[in-house]
């Protein structure tokens, strides 16, 4: 099956806090390197490459270290599945360099869009995912951090079809016909 095709490039900023100063992240498709960070108009760092054709950005702690984590959805061949498909890769920040945190081929199923969700009972954020299944639905889980990768939280939910996901009022929510629907799997939220 093929993958879903990720919303249209767009430049997505969002300003985050580390160790008390005031940051800025930004990934502009359009960029040779284009998750960038900025310390007021200064770029302190960059990485990423502009042919994984990035289309999304979330920042938040996976881990719960307190040091920010980038989650960039991409549409790249990767080792294991050859041909471009949709993903998300995590870099993290430590105020002067951005690392590579996890560049995992798949979330399990083809990815349809993504969310950091809230912190999972004192860790760190969640990984919220839409994902089509083998039989062209769509399906909601929740994922936490596990050192090396994302396992599952929960069950998942199956939707006959979903757009989106964002947050909505503190907690996720997924968007059926345009209309945000709150979510909660596994009594996370």
């Amino acid at each position: 099956m093929a993958p879903s095709p990720p919303p249209p490039p767009r430049t997505w900023t969002e300003p985050f806090q580390y160790k008390g100063i005031a940051y800025r992240a930004v990934l502009d498709p359009q960029k040779a390197e284009p998750l960038r960070i900025y310390r007021g108009k200064r770029m302190v760092a960059s990485i990423a490459r502009r042919r994984w054709n990035p289309w999304k950005l979330q920042v938040g702690d996976v881990d719960g270290d307190g040091a920010p984590d980038f989650a960039v959805g991409v549409l790249k061949p990767t080792r294991y599945i050859p041909e471009p498909h949709t993903s998300v890769f995590f870099y993290t920040f430590d105020g002067r360099h951005l690392h590579k945190k996890w560049l995992g081929s798949t979330v399990g199923r083809p990815l349809v869009d993504f969310c950091l969700g809230p912190r999972d009972r004192g860790r760190g954020q969640t990984l919220w995912t839409l994902e089509r299944t083998f039989g062209g639905k769509v399906a909601v889980r929740c994922l936490r951090w596990s050192g090396f990768g994302f396992s599952s939280v929960g069950s998942e939910k199956v939707l006959e079809t979903a757009e989106k996901l964002v947050r909505y009022r503190g907690k996720i929510a997924v968007v059926v016909s345009g209309k945000p629907i709150r979510m909660d799997l596994g009594g996370l939220q």
